[in-house]
């Protein structure tokens, strides 16, 4: 079937609103909101790292946990899932059928978004979820973007997030020594030579995203760099569903790559209103 095993992990403590920014513990308030207008916060690491820097663990979209048997991270040797042999692919994610939709589908037929009962940020916590693709357009936009290769001295490479300290700064990316703007129309920085944003330090609020890789089939392949948004690509069949992309001189917020997409093992980002 469509769904592995649902069991979740081990629980941890609930996390608290008491924070100074209102957020749930271990959440950022980056000055972004959500499709409704409301303040949108997001964690400080994946889901399953223990640190930002680490890459956390890997899901196939639609499914609660992922199809190795331990979980915080990518396993040095993999022990699949009874069932996942064949670890992220079309045969582990649907079985002996073709790719088709189920009578149960996994996202809301409506806004083609996943249900609560199939997003797995939800199934670690009640008050988290997985981002949408319009959650990573908003972070594209309302955010400044500087590429690291070595994230505070962790040998980690990605973008560092910041929030936007005034409305200039707001969609700016730096990629390697340039800086470019986001361009709402083409969904993509794409305006060359744009101004400095105002001087940032690690210190300043941000998240860091991490060079995260993919999982395909049996194998990790890490110079690759999706996020899971919880949408569904709504130009292509069933098979595909948005992801974040970026690289060293990239952001894409909403993209899919050339095959179905959902049986991939991809690292997942929350967030929280």
């Amino acid at each position: 079937g469509l769904l592995g095993s649902c069991k979740k992990d081990e629980a941890e403590p609930e996390p608290t609103q008491t924070v100074t920014d209102g957020a749930l513990d271990g959440f950022v308030d980056l000055g972004v909101t959500n499709k409704d207008g409301e303040p949108l916060y997001w964690a400080e690491k994946n889901l399953g790292a223990t640190n930002p820097e680490d890459c956390g663990d890997y899901f196939a979209w639609g499914e609660t946990s992922p199809y190795y048997t331990t979980t915080g991270g990518w396993p040095e040797t993999p022990i699949w899932k009874t069932g996942k042999e064949s670890g992220y692919d079309m045969q582990s994610y649907c079985g002996d059928s073709s790719f088709v939709e189920w009578n149960n589908p996994p996202y809301d037929i409506t806004t083609k978004v996943l249900k609560p009962d199939f997003d797995a940020a939800t199934a670690k916590n009640a008050k988290w979820r997985t981002p949408t693709s319009a959650d990573f357009i908003a972070l594209a936009a309302g955010c400044v973007w500087i590429w690291t290769d070595d994230y505070e001295n962790t040998g980690k490479a990605g973008y560092i997030v910041y929030k936007a300290k005034n409305d200039e700064d707001k969609g700016k990316a730096k990629f390697e020594s340039s800086w470019e703007k986001w361009d709402a129309a083409k969904l993509d920085y794409s305006e060359n030579g744009a101004s400095e944003a105002t001087g940032y330090t690690t210190s300043d609020v941000h998240i860091f995203l991490p060079i995260a890789g993919l999982a395909f089939g049996t194998e990790l392949y890490k110079d690759e760099v999706y996020y899971m948004s919880s949408t569904l690509c709504q130009e292509e069949e069933e098979g595909y569903s948005y992801f974040l992309h970026f690289g060293k001189p990239f952001v894409y917020p909403q993209t899919y790559p050339d095959f179905p997409s959902r049986c991939l093992g991809i690292t997942i980002r929350p967030v929280t209103e």
